[in-house]
């Protein structure tokens, strides 16, 4: 970007400062996080209206340096892809108590930045593993990506086709419940591969139920590889155990290998043709397929 518009000077953070004077501009980038069991993913929340979210990007932390000041004018961002240095603009708030009781922050909303929330992306890099940056001349420094005509959860894409399908568990989470993709992929059976894109590995399955390719996915997003999963066989289920749910998320890709009729002669075919596929690809020996 040759002259790049810098994100102090588009929300005039010294207008900001003069009006509240005794307060600091602090920008809070947050980061997921969890363990093998849980990933909590900001941007999959976000999408997907999570009742915590809020909770979680205004939460004070439970270590011993608290996340939120009673003089802070709070800008909080989500990581838009993990590792991508891409962060999207979710709210703007004074902090008005640092805790409420609830373990997350009394706020008033800064209603002068509400046509920017879901639309304005910035770039940043961590220098280190901040959650958050306070530093005039950092916050100064920040240059403004992109400001998206509409919001970053209204911003999907119309179905490409059964063909086309090759997307990532986080570009798959964002559009299955849109209502082309949803309608398309419950209309059919099918048979699909997962890659592992870490390792290469790959898994084939087939969709025979009620809700077709749609259900099945679906479940995958939101049961991930758990026990709950009731369509995973012990080769990801391992995995999972191993590498955990952010391991999935990261690193898997849902491809559509064939599509059939969605009555019982389609269900026998679809079955027929996961034999085949797993043949071909070799995904027993040398993928996550164990029958």
């Amino acid at each position: 970007m040759n002259n790049p518009i810098l994100l102090k000077d588009l929300l005039n953070f010294d207008a900001l400062l003069r009006q509240y004077s005794n307060r600091r501009i602090k920008l809070r980038f947050n980061k997921d996080w969890g363990n093998e069991e849980k990933w909590y993913s900001f941007e999959s929340m976000y999408l997907n209206d999570d009742p915590d979210f809020e909770h979680w990007y205004q939460n004070n932390g439970n270590g011993k340096t608290a996340r939120n000041r009673a003089d802070d004018i709070q800008f909080s961002f989500i990581e838009l892809g993990n590792g991508s240095h891409k962060w999207l603009l979710i709210d703007a708030y004074l902090v008005l108590k640092a805790d409420n009781g609830n373990d997350q922050a009394e706020i008033k909303r800064l209603e002068e930045y509400v046509p920017y929330f879901g639309r304005l992306i910035v770039d940043w890099k961590s220098p280190a593993r901040n959650w958050w940056v306070v530093n005039q001349e950092a916050i100064n420094a920040i240059e403004i990506s992109d400001i998206l005509s509409v919001s970053y959860k209204d911003k999907t894409e119309n179905f490409p086709g059964y063909e086309n399908i090759i997307k990532s568990y986080s570009e798959l989470n964002h559009l299955i419940d849109n209502s082309d993709w949803k309608t398309a992929l419950s209309r059919i059976y099918g048979v699909y591969v997962l890659t592992d894109k870490a390792t290469g590995k790959l898994y084939v399955g087939s969709a025979t139920g009620d809700a077709g390719i749609y259900g099945r996915w679906k479940t995958y997003l939101t049961k991930g590889l758990t026990t709950e999963n009731e369509y995973i066989n012990k080769e990801l289920k391992a995995l999972w155990k191993e590498s955990g749910i952010k391991y999935i998320q990261d690193n898997f890709q849902f491809k559509l290998l064939e599509i059939f009729q969605p009555n019982e002669i389609g269900r026998k075919k679809a079955l027929e043709r996961e034999n085949h596929w797993k043949e071909v690809l070799d995904s027993r020996q040398h993928g996550y397929n164990s029958n």
